[in-house]
């Protein structure tokens, strides 16, 4: 099982190789704010990482539904699909 942390730092990796800015999110005030923004030039896609076995909590689920636009990421290849889907970038041959 991937680490959430190892997953994040591949996420961080193919968002700087192909240009997209991924900011760190975190709030005191909120609880459930997604882990990561991206964005390249006015698209802008929030993304939960989680392992195979996390669970979304209730309050990340209610502040998910007020955002709209949240993936949930688990593993490589849904970060690929998500940046394919999100930013027609091509990342596989």
């Amino acid at each position: 099982m991937q680490k959430e942390i190892s997953l994040e730092k591949k996420l961080v990796s193919i968002c700087k190789s192909k240009g997209i800015h991924c900011w760190k999110m975190s709030s005191s005030s909120i609880n459930g704010i997604p882990d990561r923004l991206l964005v390249k030039d006015t698209k802008q896609v929030w993304v939960e990482l989680k392992t195979d076995k996390g669970l979304v909590s209730n309050n990340q689920k209610e502040v998910h539904k007020i955002l709209g636009n949240v993936y949930l990421v688990r593993n490589v290849v849904e970060i690929i699909e998500l940046i394919e889907k999100e930013f027609i970038i091509k990342l596989c041959a």
